[in-house]
């Protein structure tokens, strides 16, 4: 199941959930339990089932920065995987479009982070449509995100 709506002021919109976040599963329901469940079904779940964790998982991209993007990734984790260590810029376009620490970097551009070189992948990030060192076409820069295992316990 996907979110569909967010209820300004309800524990969902206060817990960072937006439209398009995936339930995964929760402490009572496996993934597989939920996909097979009718709508109503699912909310009664949401609304009657305590306690309950519910497990989320995001994926988005950005297609449009004319900004650099404000964030220091973590290289360190193992298998080989890219995430956000750290918003930099508070008011920086991340942080504008919600990205979040740990979330994972999985392409730039249209390609997996896994093919390309670290370098290759900061220099995307750092640069501007307006720097006069790039010889490549920088902007609009697409990046893959995946946010996975966000926990709300309700």
């Amino acid at each position: 199941p996907v979110v569909t709506s967010v209820s300004e002021g309800g524990w969902a919109h206060r817990s960072g959930i937006k439209v398009g976040d995936e339930f995964v599963h929760t402490n009572l329901h496996s993934h597989e339990d939920l996909l097979h469940m009718e709508k109503m079904e699912w909310a009664d779940v949401l609304k009657n089932e305590r306690p309950l964790t519910v497990y989320f998982r995001r994926w988005f991209a950005v297609i449009e920065s004319q900004e650099k993007v404000g964030v220091q990734l973590d290289w360190d984790r193992s298998p080989p995987q890219v995430f956000i260590k750290k918003i930099v810029d508070e008011d920086g376009w991340a942080a504008r479009n919600g990205v979040q620490e740990d979330d994972e970097l999985v392409a730039v551009h249209t390609q997996p982070v896994t093919v390309l070189e670290k370098e290759r992948i900061i220099g995307l990030m750092k640069a501007t449509r307006d720097d006069e060192d790039s010889h490549e076409e920088t902007r609009p820069l697409l990046l893959g995100f995946k946010r996975d295992g966000m926990v709300r316990r309700l």
